[in-house]
């Protein structure tokens, strides 16, 4: 096998509209079996960059949920989605045009959060602009909880997650968040953090800046293979073989993006990896 060649057991997607426009997918849940709890999180993550109720709607009722609450507060959005038998917190990642999603991105010091240690200035006020109004609902729904996210909404998922108590939370290319005491603060917390090869947003902010990751990682290698080993010398040897990303189910018009550290933070990719 050629040194970084993607192996065609799984479906990768290198488009520049898996990555930016994530929210214009039609195929949410069409590979997912409901059981399978860390690809329905992950699609639960890319269905909530949709911006359309409609299409939401009918793509959760085929699998049995149904959307209980928006919350719209700045640029922080979330959903609340519920079944029969649990309810699911879906945090949104980083908007089209919503440029205060950046400006929370980049607002990197770190700052005390209630739940313990401290956390990202930026994600901090993101989380607390929704905050009242996901507390309230939260409060008046008597079903188990999980919480999920992707990127941006990854990081607002794991500070909800310390808030809340929840089953579980399961983020996807997610940033760091907070220190290692904010890690200490979730350290009773079932949580799967995946991390996809070379997604860059995983890696930021940066240890020297006094950020650690909440809990040890789910690696996705190279192949899109979930793998039990994720120390850092197995990580760092299968980055280094990982060559450009392969495309894989882009149509004739779709645009290609060459760089592993952009496209392996498509959250479809991420959803492949776990089906």
């Amino acid at each position: 096998m050629d040194r970084g060649q993607i192996r065609p057991l799984k479906p990768y997607d290198a488009t520049h509209a898996a990555l930016f426009r994530p929210g214009f997918a039609e195929d949410h849940f069409a590979i997912v079996d409901p059981n399978n709890i860390a690809a329905l999180m992950a699609e639960m993550a890319r269905l909530a960059y949709n911006e359309d109720a409609g299409v939401r709607a009918a793509r959760l009722a085929a699998i049995g949920f149904r959307e209980h609450r928006v919350f719209l507060c700045g640029a922080t959005k979330a959903f609340l989605l519920v079944s029969d038998d649990v309810a699911v917190l879906s945090f949104r990642g980083t908007g089209r045009r919503v440029y205060t999603n950046l400006i929370d991105n980049m607002l990197i010091p770190l700052r005390p959060w209630r739940a313990g240690g401290r956390a990202h200035a930026g994600f901090a006020r993101a989380l607390e602009r929704a905050w009242p109004e996901i507390h309230a609902a939260l409060q008046r729904l008597d079903l188990p909880l999980y919480v999920t996210g992707h990127s941006l909404g990854a990081a607002l998922a794991t500070l909800a997650a310390s808030l809340t108590p929840a089953r579980a939370l399961y983020t996807f290319g997610g940033p760091r968040v907070g220190d290692a005491g904010f890690a200490e603060a979730l350290a009773g917390l079932e949580i799967h953090r995946f991390v996809h090869c070379r997604d860059l947003v995983c890696r930021v902010p940066w240890v020297w800046l006094g950020y650690r990751h909440v809990c040890h990682r789910r690696y996705i290698n190279r192949h899109g293979e979930v793998t039990n080993d994720g120390s850092r010398a197995s990580v760092a040897a299968d980055r280094a073989r990982a060559g450009p990303a392969a495309r894989r189910r882009a149509g004739a018009e779709a645009v290609e993006l060459r760089f592993r550290s952009l496209t392996d933070h498509a959250p479809i990719n991420y959803t492949y990896a776990l089906v």
